[in-house]
């Protein structure tokens, strides 16, 4: 019997989405960095960043294509910082930033552009001695968009929470603004799908950190508010998602002495804290972006370290977790430099990221990073390791309060938005050296094995079997070699399947029926060693043979080995329930009469003994015995299952008695009987009466002890020969005896 073997296990239905890469982007010696993604709606995305040259900051949006092609990169007029970049349905971008260009401070704008980049319009908030800012912004189910800020006057360090909304062609619907009383920040927008949002963020006070958590309504009120803390420990947003109708999941930084621990924390619509899940790379992990990646399977995006000087390899990390906390899967990647992550989005499977790469000391090197990876495969993968830490206390939750307060000013402004080429350049690791195919193994002869790459890799296969598809199947032992035309270059792998005996040519007893509490002998022969199992994997016998007596259908199976090679078969057993038979009560009948048995259930008999029976296999024989006799009748299904019931016919014998008509006292004339009594063994004790008259109707003996007899004698003298009358009254096994009679008595 030939069988798959599975070497290596991969599924590959992500290898015809567009490749994974990492793209580098810098601009002259300016450093740059990008700081924010977001989906285009035709499956590209859009990008914001900054350039920083000496004291000089200024702001940049790129807009790629959905293979990840740079399409154009705008710089706009003045000095600003982007945090958000939202694509609407028609196209327009709104690029949602700090502008430090136009007063002494900053102000918070939102900056309209066409699908090519080209201005459209701009929106400033802000006085010229408050500090304004976006911090997040989310489009809506409905297509219009959300943005979360701050304000706060420059001789204050307490913050007012903004929000606005904008319709899906990016006109001002509503703002609001909320007054606080401590130092907060609302960073992220997470929508809901009944068109409510959360936005979350920080809360400080002297000693400690907490997240802070809202609900608001499509109008922008406030409908909870929760601040959530571990006791004695600081703790910071990352990043949060909707993980099922009305849950969100937060990614959070928890300070725990001098490390850093990410901890997610799933809360339910009204606030409620379900769980939490804390995670391990080994090192400081900052999540920079937590999505759902089909089925409520979180996506987690990370940069593996935070220390930036001295230099350090900084990498990025892609997990997928269920929306328990499970650890599905996982990948480290990156370059040789230090790579850090400020923004990422999921779709297909896949992660898109954005962030900076820097390859200098003093961090002068500073380069954009744009680029496409999923947890299974990224041509910069790095050994790295992620792991699920024990539970721990889950945070506390204490309501927060804000309220209403009066909105911050605005002007339209017009702005020029020039053209900023970039240069692009494709980096990664060497992937020569890595293993893409399992190590060398052994098989036996009649076995199949599916050979596959250890990881999934995009690209055009080629194997020395002249086969181009990503796996093969391998029946005969050999070298196989496998060259992968890919993103990542050429790579070649070779394995050696080598052979370690043929398996078994099992031959095993048929399925076969028993009956309820019958055995089956189960035989298997082809080999030199066996091994029979139940279903659930239990040794059952070392032997080629097994008797099986289940008590219900079973099937067992067997191994089979020759050498180090085996096979296995089964035998499945079915058990058939034995039929009811039920045969007539016990009965009792006269002596000489007949007896009518019966029995049913079954569709055969055979009656055992057959003494006075009419029939032996029939369900009603007639029984005619002079003793009593047990019967066990025996009923047959159509399958042969059988079942046994008995019946006694007990025979009523006639009580024997007897009462003399002559008696001799004194055994005058030679009679054996010299007394007059009533004689049987039947005779019972109560009841019993005996009177004897003269003949001429004196009463001359009576007694009620049926052991009683007459002597012949009347008052002490002897009586006369002569006729004598008796009557008599008693109890038999066969009932009650009513009788009279003579009695001569001889002298």
């Amino acid at each position: 019997m030939k069988y798959l073997v599975v070497l290596c296990l991969i599924f590959f239905q992500n290898l015809l989405h567009a490749q994974s890469f990492t793209k580098v982007f810098s601009y002259g010696d300016t450093l740059m960095t990008y700081l924010a993604l977001e989906e285009y709606p035709d499956k590209g995305w859009i990008a914001g960043g900054m350039l920083r040259s000496g004291s000089q900051l200024s702001s940049f949006v790129s807009r790629f294509d959905s293979t990840g092609n740079l399409l154009w990169n705008k710089k706009p007029e003045y000095s600003r910082d982007i945090r958000a970049v939202i694509a609407l349905d028609n196209g327009d971008l709104l690029v949602f930033n700090n502008n430090t260009g136009f007063t002494q401070y900053f102000d918070a704008s939102v900056l309209q552009l066409d699908a090519n980049g080209n201005f459209r319009s701009e929106i400033v908030w802000g006085t010229p001695d408050d500090q304004d800012d976006w911090f997040d912004a989310a489009k809506l189910s409905d297509g219009s968009v959300v943005a979360v800020g701050m304000s706060r006057q420059s001789n204050s360090i307490i913050q007012r929470v903004m929000l606005a909304r904008f319709s899906d062609t990016g006109q001002l619907l509503w703002e609001k603004m909320y007054d606080t009383n401590e130092f907060l920040t609302f960073r992220k927008i997470v929508p809901m799908p009944s068109g409510d949002f959360f936005i979350l963020g920080d809360v400080y006070d002297t000693t400690n950190s907490g997240v802070l958590v809202a609900r608001c309504n499509q109008d922008g009120d406030i409908l909870w508010a929760k601040e959530y803390a571990h006791a004695l420990e600081a703790q910071d947003l990352l990043d949060a998602t909707v993980s099922g109708n009305d849950e969100i999941t937060m990614a959070t930084i928890r300070y725990v002495g001098v490390s850093f621990e990410t901890v997610l924390i799933r809360l339910n619509g009204a606030g409620a804290v379900l769980g939490q899940t804390r995670i391990s790379n080994g090192q400081d992990m900052f999540v920079i972006g937590i999505g759902v990646m089909g089925n409520d399977t979180l996506a987690l995006a990370a940069v593996s370290r935070s220390i930036i000087f001295p230099p350090t390899d900084v990498d990025f990390v892609i997990a997928r977790l269920t929306k328990n906390g499970d650890l599905i899967d996982h990948i480290t990647f990156g370059s040789d430099d230090q790579d850090f992550g400020t923004d990422a989005l999921f779709r297909d499977g896949e992660m898109i990221f954005c962030g900076f790469t820097d390859a200098s000391i003093d961090g002068t090197a500073r380069r954009g990073v744009v680029g496409k990876a999923s947890p299974k495969f990224s041509c910069c993968r790095k050994a790295g390791q992620l792991a699920i830490l024990p539970p721990d206390d889950l945070p506390l939750a204490v309501d927060y309060a804000l309220s209403a307060t009066q909105t911050t000013t605005r002007q339209n402004i017009i702005v020029s938005v020039a053209d900023m080429p970039l240069t692009e350049e494709i980096t990664c690791q060497s992937f020569e050296e890595t293993n893409i195919l399992p190590a060398d193994t052994s098989f036996c002869i009649g076995e199949v094995l599916a050979l596959q790459p250890v990881f999934a890799i995009p690209g055009a296969y080629l194997w020395s079997t002249g086969e181009t598809t990503p796996g093969i199947a391998v029946s005969a032992p050999g070298t196989y070699a496998l060259t992968i035309n890919s993103e990542c270059g050429v790579l070649r792998d070779t394995v050696v399947i080598s052979s370690r005996g043929a398996i078994p040519d099992i031959v095993v007893s048929p399925d076969t029926t028993v009956c309820s509490g019958g055995e089956a002998f189960l035989l298997a022969a082809g080999g030199t060693a066996f091994s029979w199992r139940d279903a659930g994997g239990l040794v059952l016998s070392d032997d080629a043979g097994l008797v099986a007596a289940p008590d219900s259908s079973a099937v067992f199976s067997v191994i089979v080995s020759i050498g180090a090679c085996s096979d296995t078969a089964s035998v499945a057993v079915t058990v058939r329930s034995a039929p009811v038979v039920t045969a007539s009560p016990d009965t009792l009948v006269p002596q000489g009469a007949p007896a009518y048995l019966r029995a049913s259930g079954a569709a055969a008999w055979l009656w055992q003994p057959a003494t006075g029976l009419s029939c032996t296999d029939c369900p009603d024989p007639i029984a005619l015995n002079e003793e009593t006799v047990s019967y066990t009748v025996t009923g047959f299904d159509a399958f042969g299952c059988a079942d046994t019931d008995t019946v006694t016919v007990e025979i009523k014998k006639p009580c024997p008695y007897y009462v003399p008509n002559i008696f001799a006292p004194g055994n005058a004339i030679g009679l054996d009987n010299d007394l007059f009594r009533v004689y049987g063994s039947d005779i019972l004790p109560d009841g019993f009466l005996l009177r004897i008259y003269s003949r001429w109707g004196d009463l001359v003996f009576e007694t009620q002890d049926a052991t009683a007899y007459w002597d012949g004698s009347i008052a002490g003298e002897q009586a006369q020969p002569g006729v004598y009358v008796y009557q008599l009254e008693m109890n038999t096994c066969d009932g009650p005896v009513r009788k009279s009679g003579d009695i001569t008595l001889i002298r």
